[in-house]
């Protein structure tokens, strides 16, 4: 099985190894798709896709072997990658001086006072368009936007429901809403469809009347009898005597 293709320099581009050193020229690409090297001692090699560039560096404005980078005092910010699983929830880190870091969420929340970390190998540098790339994208503003709330055990909250930039409601299991006027953050919260948002509520309660229902004895003859449920006294009948009632709950 083939490996997956890692990051490769480039032709034209100067590399160096960052433990040795050791600095090579890209010649350019072989038909096979491997990269052709010149090396410092003028050999000429080749590399797959499956070589480990991950500890040389590209060396911006390197134009021969014999070449020196002028020293630059660095400046700050800077941003660069995060050493975190891809399905974590850091982003990208924002290097804020020569010795401490911000960690930047994808959901756009940050935690700064961190000590820099470069972990040489693992990081690459970024702009900052590439690094703000990286997070998630913002809530769109249009209104209303329902929200979903955090489950909390026993809580009776059921979604946000945000009417504009400032005023949201808070909407309960049992359908009733408390509104706000202290403004809502979006940060760290996902949107939800409102058919998602209602199905939230607890089921409403069945409305329910009271029918109280009269038995009625009739007879045509006075011998032969029929017992009849109704509220009014039946008028087909030559004869109707009230039995006492009964009382019903059904819809409404």
């Amino acid at each position: 099985m083939g490996c997956e293709e890692k990051k490769m320099p480039q032709a034209g581009e100067w590399w160096e190894k960052t433990e040795t050193g050791q600095r090579i020229h890209c010649i350019g690409k072989a038909a096979s798709g491997r990269c052709v090297l010149e090396f410092n001692d003028r050999s000429i090699s080749s590399r797959s896709t499956c070589f480990d560039f991950t500890r040389w560096r590209r060396l911006d404005g390197c134009d021969s072997f014999e070449w020196v980078s002028p020293p630059e005092p660095e400046t700050f910010p800077q941003w660069w990658t995060t050493t975190d699983d891809p399905h974590h929830p850091i982003a990208f880190v924002r290097r804020d001086s020569a010795t401490t870091m911000t960690l930047c969420r994808k959901d756009g929340s940050e935690c700064k006072g961190y000590a820099w970390e470069f972990h040489d190998g693992n990081r690459e540098r970024l702009t900052e368009s590439e690094a703000l790339a990286l997070l998630n994208p913002p809530v769109p503003k249009i209104f209303p936007q329902w929200i979903c709330r955090k489950a909390i055990d026993g809580s009776k909250i059921a979604f946000i429901r945000r009417e504009s930039a400032d005023v949201y409601a808070v909407v309960y299991l049992d359908g009733s809403e408390l509104i706000h006027t202290d403004g809502f953050s979006a940060i760290g919260r996902t949107s939800m469809s409102k058919a998602d948002a209602l199905a939230l509520l607890d089921p409403p309660a069945k409305k329910t009347k009271t029918v109280t229902i009269t038995r009625w004895l009739c007879s045509d003859d006075g011998e032969s009898w029929v017992l009849i449920f109704c509220i009014a006294p039946p008028t087909a009948w030559k004869t109707v005597i009230a039995q006492g009632t009964e009382t019903f709950e059904v819809p409404e």
